[in-house]
């Protein structure tokens, strides 16, 4: 009786189809940002920085930067402020949703850390964890071993090289960092007075800085 069910009920009902083998969905995995390390004088610190940041997100076809900057200070604010564009707008409002401050200026978004260091680690870990965006950590002058720390955890690190300071000191930090990270280079960029002033507001980096950025973009592409 069954099987003579089965045979009427074949009749009015399609089977079903066999299931094939299944494919294996790729799921795309967005690779992190890049972030780098920069150490120079006061002086230097800010147009430096902007320009490595633009050159870096300019290798992975980025919209936007963060930079975070310390110590607080006159040389941390850019003589020229230019619109901040569409990537950089966002990156601030989400940054601001996680309590964050900061500023945007062109292609750059620039968060102060705060004078003490450890606040100062914690400011930056939080910003660089949420920026989804390549980043450059900017150290001026003298710091304390917790905020060595936080620069070893970069991708890459650039010693900026003062064209008016002895070449010696450059060259020792290259190889006291050589030493704990593998990937540290000294540069000394091609930075006029407007090159500076357009590198710091977020504009455009200088003419010619990818080739003494070779290795930091090498280790970060």
């Amino acid at each position: 009786m069954t099987d003579l069910l089965a045979k009427l009920a074949a009749v009015f009902v399609e089977p079903a189809p066999e299931a094939g083998p299944q494919r294996r969905r790729r799921v795309a995995v967005t690779p992190p940002a890049p972030c780098v390390g920069v150490i120079a004088s006061p002086r230097h610190a800010l147009p430096v920085g902007a320009a490595v940041a633009l050159v870096v997100a300019r290798s992975v076809r980025a919209r936007r930067a963060l930079l975070c900057t310390w110590p607080p200070g006159d040389w941390a604010a850019p003589a020229l402020q230019a619109p901040a564009g569409a990537g950089a707008r966002r990156l601030r409002r989400s940054l601001a949703a996680r309590g964050i401050d900061t500023t945007a200026t062109g292609s750059l978004v620039r968060t102060l850390l705060p004078d003490a260091p450890e606040d100062a680690v914690a400011t930056a870990e939080r910003a660089l964890a949420a920026a989804a965006a390549p980043a450059v950590l900017v150290l001026a002058g003298a710091r304390p071993e917790i905020l060595d720390e936080l620069l070893l955890t970069q991708d890459a690190i650039v010693v900026a090289a003062d064209p008016e300071a002895d070449r010696c000191v450059v060259d020792l930090a290259v190889a006291t960092l050589n030493a704990r990270h593998p990937v540290v280079s000294a540069c000394s960029l091609p930075l006029g007075p407007l090159g500076r002033a357009l590198a710091a507001a977020g504009v455009t980096a200088p003419l010619g800085a990818n080739r003494p950025l070779a290795p930091v973009l090498e280790a970060v592409t």
